[in-house]
């Protein structure tokens, strides 16, 4: 979080380290189980990656962590 803030005062809004930053927090929320913060912190990435022109793959992978973990909620809410 600390790294976050750091950048996001430095660097511009849409660059690459802070959605690796923000992908790395989701990252760390869905391994404590708190899906989500993890989806949150996800969307917020996949926002920077998609003003980003060189991010196609993390945003890629930031649109299959967000269905993944969409479907894992939604399924908890049928159940």
């Amino acid at each position: 979080m600390k790294c976050l803030l750091i950048r996001e005062k430095v660097l511009s809004p849409n660059h690459k380290d802070i959605g690796a930053s923000l992908s790395n927090i989701g990252t760390c929320y869905e391994q404590l189980d708190q899906l989500k913060m993890a989806l949150e912190y996800y969307k917020r990435a996949l926002i920077v990656y998609e003003q980003c022109p060189y991010a196609f793959g993390e945003q890629w992978r930031m649109e299959e962590n967000i269905e993944r973990l969409s479907e894992i909620l939604n399924n908890q809410h049928i159940e």
